[in-house]
């Protein structure tokens, strides 16, 4: 499909900007259109996970949402369960992979962050310090 059949169709221009009569964008090859029953039909490898149908290995993780509304502590609770190879806590029935974590928070006041650690820690009746050096950053 061609950005033609796309404006033909009452898509909005504004979609297009950067893209090409041919539909390339920026000198790369078009992206493909891709129809989901021929995608249903096609058998595909299972992608492994950190945390079974969570958490897909070797992805960034971009959680976002209303403040207050338990981002942080899930996504310390899984990194936790991940540092500590821990059923999550209780809170998921799959087994995370055991590696490394990289943690960002550009939200929270550090004592809040610290205190929050700290009780994810606590949710799998460990402490901070219980987890493996470089395994939690």
């Amino acid at each position: 499909m061609s950005r033609a059949d796309f404006s033909s169709n009452g898509i909005d221009e504004a979609l297009f900007a950067g893209v090409s009569e041919n539909g390339a964008t920026h000198g790369s090859e078009p992206l493909p259109c891709i129809d989901v029953l021929d995608l249903d039909r096609t058998p595909l490898p299972v992608p492994a996970f950190v945390v079974d149908y969570l958490f897909p290995e070797g992805a960034v993780v971009l959680l976002s949402g209303d403040s207050g509304s338990c981002k942080t502590a899930l996504m310390l609770h899984a990194s936790f369960a991940n540092a500590f190879e821990d059923l999550v806590g209780g809170r998921f029935a799959t087994m995370p992979a055991a590696g490394p974590v990289l943690y960002f928070n550009g939200e929270l006041d550090p004592a809040l962050l610290q205190m929050t650690i700290r009780q994810a820690a606590a949710g799998f009746g460990k402490s901070v310090s219980d987890v493996p050096r470089g395994s939690f950053i």
